[in-house]
């Protein structure tokens, strides 16, 4: 038989063991280096379409998730930043999610607790990396070294740990910088920056303005924040987008788009601190470029992108930059150890944020790989243990050949997608004519309902 080690308490891992444990199959463990407080993030909320309440659907855990975030997106507003009109008339485009499909957003935390409250509490170690779980697994009497397993041990920089052991298959779960990447399987490629920052945040609701006298500052502060509804607000050809999302009752979710770097011709030293700005540091500079961005300040949406900024918490704001990694690699293994590797989530394929796909597709993954490792526990687990060596070798090479080719190509056509997305979204427009352009003939192109949604395509069924 084997054990499965996941490194990493991510979307991607915690969904795989999930999985694992609905199937049976308990000889898994999941460790995250970070202890579980830190790795709570109250600015990060993640999109999560119709392929992702799929699999949620058969972990059992949507329900609840779906009560955190009771609003299902019923429409689309794509509008004109400068004009600053949240007017149905002024849209540049406007359509509803077709039906079938569901689009919500929902806190990061509350989706990682809800997958880690669906294992056993003796599966998961917070604090814990992968020499320290070697450690605890090490036998009395450990192998006699040798000059392979200590070239293999000086690459992880493990020189002190044990061996691993002989029937291990190792999951990688640990994030777009990936060490069980970069190390173990050995693709040590750089990601590639996208070009452009994303500044983040939650606001609190209700917005003051709510609750105001002056009709006008509630009508902004209501039409702002309308559940149900997704508004993406495009700068005027300079790079920018702000976009907002209800959550639930008391949350709602806004990103800021900008470009650094050289798409925006600033000095190196000047990107490197946008790239690294957080909490308040983050809301202001956020606040910043929109309000230069708003043509008539101190209207009805002034007033309530004002609003919108001031009731985030410092701790709920955050700067990062976009960046992808392609083609994605799915697996590999130990050559030393000969030990099976799988990587999941952003660890395989980090993807810009344009699709808000990335939670959606580290579910996929874990689901799936998962099920293909309990399919070969079930094949091989009442055979004789004579020749399990060789059974070991031949079903991990089959898991492993299954998972790259379901998965490969479509991480690869979403990682592409959401890059051309973005690439387009944020070209500076030097000109008033080319800005009509990409309102009046690609939006509408990019933007039909079927089209636009149909990255969310997917089964979790079998």
């Amino acid at each position: 038989m084997f054990q499965v080690l996941v490194v990493g308490a991510s979307v991607g891992g915690l969904a795989t063991a999930a999985q694992l444990q609905r199937r049976g199959v308990t000889n898994f463990q999941v460790i995250e280096a970070t202890n579980r407080s830190a790795r709570a993030s109250a600015s990060r909320a993640v999109g999560l379409w119709t392929n992702a309440w799929q699999v949620l659907d058969a972990l059992g855990i949507a329900a609840a998730l779906r009560q955190a975030s009771p609003w299902n997106t019923t429409e689309f507003w794509v509008q004109d930043l400068p004009t600053a009109d949240l007017t149905a008339h002024a849209c540049l485009r406007r359509f509803a999610l077709p039906r079938g499909h569901e689009f919500r957003r929902v806190p990061l935390q509350a989706l990682t607790d809800a997958l880690a409250a669906s294992l056993p509490a003796e599966h998961l170690h917070y604090g814990m990396d992968m020499e320290q779980w070697l450690r605890q697994r090490a036998a009395v009497s450990e192998p006699a070294s040798t000059p392979e397993m200590d070239r293999g041990r000086e690459k992880l920089g493990l020189w002190e740990s044990p061996a691993f052991p002989p029937d291990l298959f190792l999951v990688g779960a640990d994030g777009a910088r990936s060490v069980v990447r970069h190390r173990l399987v050995g693709d040590d490629r750089p990601l590639r920056d996208a070009g452009y920052v994303a500044h983040t945040g939650v606001a609190q609701l209700p917005l003051p303005g709510c609750n105001a006298e002056d009709p006008g500052n509630a009508l902004g502060s209501v039409e702002l924040t309308k559940p149900g509804r997704v508004l993406l607000l495009l700068g005027r050809g300079d790079g920018t987008r702000l976009g907002v999302q209800r959550i639930n009752e008391h949350q709602v979710f806004w990103f800021y788009c900008e470009n650094c770097g050289a798409a925006s011709n600033q000095p190196a030293n000047k990107s490197k601190e946008l790239r690294m700005l957080r909490g308040s540091e983050t809301k202001q500079r956020a606040w910043e470029r929109v309000s230069r961005s708003v043509a008539r300040p101190h209207g009805v949406l002034w007033n309530a992108l004002e609003q919108l900024f001031r009731e985030t918490p410092a701790e709920a704001a955050n700067t990062f930059a976009c960046a992808d990694l392609f083609p994605p690699v799915y697996d590999g293994t130990l050559g030393f150890d000969d030990v099976p590797v799988a990587l999941v989530g952003d660890a395989a394929h980090p993807i810009t944020p344009n699709l808000s796909q990335g939670a959606g597709l580290a579910l996929e993954d874990g689901w799936m790989l998962a099920n293909l490792l309990a399919d070969a526990y079930i094949r091989n687990g009442n055979r004789d243990e004579q020749q399990a060596e060789q059974r070991q070798e031949h079903w991990s090479a089959r898991v492993r050949r299954k998972y790259r080719q379901r998965r490969r190509w479509r991480a690869s056509v979403l990682a592409l997608r959401s890059r051309a997305t973005g690439a387009v979204l944020q070209l500076p427009l030097p000109s008033s004519t080319l800005v009509t352009i990409r309102n009046r003939i690609l939006l509408p192109l990019a933007l039909q309902p079927h089209w636009f949604v149909s990255h969310a395509n997917f089964s979790a069924r079998g």
